[in-house]
């Protein structure tokens, strides 16, 4: 099947937000009809007369709009009454199609009104009620999609407004729950998920741009880097729930190379391989050139509204044990990920300790009258400059802890709960402005040890002992092994 559309399709969905943008509300929406005016021409029906039609016994065919939204979530009574006849409507068909205009409602909004609506449920329905509301939601068509989105957006709601935490974090408890109870099985979860190889000649075009828009890692920005990452020598891997069987929930992107990898442009720039090293030229092949030993995984996306549900840990387990079953000449199945903290990590250390400052403006040699981070991807790796910053990312990996002993830095922090451990520090791994802005270039490997995952992962769960797997050599330095201690241990 070709896939001609999915490129027109690619560049709009990339503009497109994940969440509502407006971050304004205006305080004079309500339509104000004057009787006493002498105007004879009749005035137009007013809109809140219509959304509370929703509340009759007769069907109708009303949908929100962005105006009436704004009108409906301003009227106190009428959000009272729709939240109670979710409960007391005696069909149940009724109750449904009140909690399918309730989410319309709600996605029409834009966030202040949102958080208005968010304060509507919480107070009307008790924590031990909200299982109800929720159990509808995900009874309608595209029930597992809706919650997900609604907890993606309250999420962003969380990390927009902190001052809603009290309020607010509750219901997101509850609606974590109820998602986690209801997508995974507690016991066997591949009785609701599925792990698919998606390739450009058998999967949907739907289920190949759901991956380009959502990629939240190393953003996709042409078909032809799209057609890249299917190409033979790569692989993604999503992981879907029977119910979404078009909704990539989590997915992976992995590289087989000869080597190790230490930098991401090389992964993801064109290929320059004019013969095949595969057996036959079909991207479906499970074929693979002996001389591939190493499999990189460069990307893992999570749905925004499944955070903290570990389906990544659960998918990158999954795709190593096939992989090594598939391909016993793969010795190696390691990561190249970037370090998001970094940065923001050392500017905040900078303005508690000033000698750091005058430590990095030292080693870069511009003296405190220029930027000492200025043109700092031409600087190469033996340079003090990046030997400081190297030492300082070390630092930060394997010694900076948040309050419950894990890794400050996400990315760290969700390898090393897998049961991967730190292997090695690349420097420029990453020249992309996004890369400079969050880690100076510096990119990470992570070691996956298939036989020893379990065990690194209760040792990093229960005491938050981080392993390192570097191998001193003149050629890369060892700045992890120079933090060796107590709670960082080398497998070497």
């Amino acid at each position: 099947m070709q896939k001609y559309f999915v490129q027109n399709r690619l560049f709009t969905s990339l503009l497109r937000s994940r969440y509502y943008s407006s971050y304004s509300i205006s305080h004079n929406l309500q339509t104000k009809i004057n009787t006493t005016s002498t105007d004879h021409h009749r005035s137009p029906k007013p809109v809140s007369s219509t959304y509370w039609s929703l509340l009759q016994d007769t069907p109708c065919d009303f949908r929100f709009t962005a105006e009436s939204s704004k009108l409906a979530i301003k009227d106190a009574k009428f959000m009272q009454r729709l939240f109670a006849h979710t409960t007391t409507t005696p069909s149940s068909n009724s109750s449904s199609t009140l909690i399918s205009h309730c989410h319309d409602l709600y996605r029409t909004l834009d966030m202040p009104s949102q958080i208005v609506f968010l304060r509507y449920l919480n107070d009307y329905y008790p924590q031990q009620c909200l299982r109800h509301f929720f159990r509808q939601l995900y009874q309608l068509p595209g029930g597992v999609k809706r919650l997900v989105d609604l907890r993606a957006s309250l999420l962003a709601i969380l990390r927009y407004y902190p001052c809603e935490q009290p309020n607010l974090s509750p219901l997101e408890a509850s609606l974590k729950s109820n998602i986690k109870r209801w997508l995974i099985a507690s016991n066997n979860p591949s009785s609701r998920l599925s792990i698919e190889r998606i390739t450009w000649k058998s999967s949907s075009p739907e289920v190949v741009e759901k991956l380009c828009r959502y990629e939240a890692v190393h953003a996709v920005t042409s078909l032809k880097d799209i057609k890249r990452r299917l190409a033979p020598d790569r692989r993604i891997y999503a992981l879907f729930a029977r119910k979404l069987p078009k909704e990539p929930l989590v997915f992976v992107h992995v590289a087989f190379v000869p080597e190790l990898s230490n930098s991401i442009q090389t992964i993801l720039q064109p290929s320059l391989i004019t013969t095949p090293h595969y057996n036959n030229n079909n991207d479906d092949s499970n074929s693979l050139s002996p001389k591939y030993r190493y499999a990189i995984c460069y990307s893992i996306t999570t749905q925004q509204g499944l955070g903290g549900m570990h389906l990544g840990n659960y998918l990158i387990r999954n795709v190593v044990g096939q992989l090594q079953q598939s391909y016993p000449q793969l010795h190696t199945f390691a990561t190249l990920s970037p370090i998001p903290g970094f940065r923001s990590w050392l500017t905040d250390q900078m303005s508690k300790d000033p000698s750091l400052l005058l430590q990095l403006e030292t080693a870069s040699g511009c003296g405190r009258y220029h930027p000492w981070d200025q043109n700092i991807s031409n600087i190469p790796k033996d340079n003090p400059l990046a030997t400081t910053l190297s030492r300082l990312c070390a630092r930060y990996l394997l010694e900076e802890k948040r309050s419950n002993n894990g890794a400050l830095d996400p990315v760290a922090n969700f390898h090393l709960r897998n049961g991967a451990c730190v292997h090695q520090l690349h420097w420029m791994g990453d020249t992309s402005a996004k890369g400079i802005n969050e880690s100076f270039g510096l990119m990470v490997n992570y070691n996956y040890i298939p036989s020893r995952l379990d065990e690194l992962h209760q040792q990093y769960v229960d005491h938050g002992t981080i392993f390192i797997s570097e191998q001193s050599n003149a050629v890369s330095p060892s700045w992890l092994s120079e933090r060796l201690g107590p709670n960082v241990i080398s497998l070497v």
